[in-house]
């Protein structure tokens, strides 16, 4: 059994391989199509999000910790009122708010 070079890595292989044992790249033009859509598929699947774990979803105090300082003022003051009914709450909720 005689040995070619891959076309691609270069390295010995077996001339009744149809794909290189070190690159996995297909020897012959019918498999570079079935490769080209596999790799086409897989690069949408990448780009939508698939296999991605989700976004976690901020509340609305992680929102309004990106506003501008008078916005932040303005939810501050709810939200020191709720601390007459739940403190340790508000406490985050503050801190959250003007985070550094």
């Amino acid at each position: 059994m005689p040995n070619i070079n891959c076309p691609h890595c270069g390295r010995q292989i077996s001339d009744q391989s149809k794909r290189c044992l070190y690159c996995a790249k297909p020897l012959s033009g019918e498999g570079a199509t079935e490769a080209d859509k596999r790799a086409r598929m897989l690069s949408a699947m990448y780009s939508a999000g698939v296999g991605l774990e989700p976004k976690k979803k901020l509340s609305f105090i992680e929102r309004m910790a990106d506003e501008p300082l008078g916005t932040r003022l303005l939810v501050a003051i709810p939200v020191m009122l709720f601390g007459l009914v739940w403190p340790p709450a508000a406490w985050r909720g503050i801190k959250t708010l003007f985070r550094p």
